[in-house]
């Protein structure tokens, strides 16, 4: 009866180690509340002035960026030169018109990122369709921005790894988007936040041990 308490006692821890659901915040216009969510995280940049022309694809600091079309199909992406007023420092990344958007596949550990962003053109109610996924998430949302050609501070903070984000737009438009200021936070250790399943079940197995040999003892 004694081991069967010990033995059910560790399942249940092992079991509560299980990660849940993911977590995922967003900060539009929100810079101070962001900093807030990720405090302790490294900032990790990623510039674009070393990129020039069109390509469908690059990888800065570990991080790729892929363009695509509106059915879906590897589509150019352009480098372009800040325009200055509310962009920070540094060169661009836009989608041309006809459509689509961009993917972002991170390195490991990516807890949060952050970036500015705008479209171009277009005349329907303006938002992004973002989409992080982690390993337990991958819901589609909606980023509501409220005025063309404006820079917009969009930052996200996940209590899981951070494996992909696709930027886009819902419809199959004229519109551009372009984003700047790029940059991932990644934890400055790599800690667990919970022990792992296989070091609890290690350790109940331990205690199960240890608790039958005591009344081993207590009986001589």
């Amino acid at each position: 009866m004694f081991t069967r308490r010990i033995l059910g006692a560790a399942l249940a821890v092992v079991a509560c180690s299980v990660p849940a659901s993911a977590t995922i915040s967003y900060y539009v216009e929100d810079v101070n509340g962001f900093n807030l969510a990720s405090t302790g995280l490294t900032v990790v940049p990623a510039s674009f002035n070393s990129l020039s022309g069109t390509f469908t694809s690059t990888t800065i600091a570990g991080i790729t960026f892929a363009g695509f079309d509106g059915a879906l199909n590897p589509a150019n992406l352009t480098a372009l030169a800040n325009p200055g007023g509310g962009w920070p420092a540094g060169a661009l990344l836009a989608r041309a018109a006809n459509g689509g958007g961009i993917t972002i596949t991170f390195p490991a550990s990516v807890k949060a990122f952050y970036f500015t962003a705008s479209f171009v053109g277009g005349s329907f109610n303006p938002f992004f369709r973002l989409a992080p996924t982690t390993a337990a998430d991958n819901t589609v949302r909606d980023v509501q921005i409220a005025v063309a050609d404006t820079p917009y501070f969009i930052g996200v903070v996940a209590d899981q790894d951070i494996l992909t984000a696709t930027l886009s737009f819902p419809f199959n438009s004229s519109v551009a988007v372009e984003i700047g200021g790029f940059a991932i936070k990644t934890p400055n250790i790599e800690v667990s936040d919970a022990p792992e399943p296989a070091a609890l079940l290690l350790t109940s197995v331990g205690l199960i041990a240890l608790g039958f040999l005591g009344r081993r003892a207590s009986r001589r």
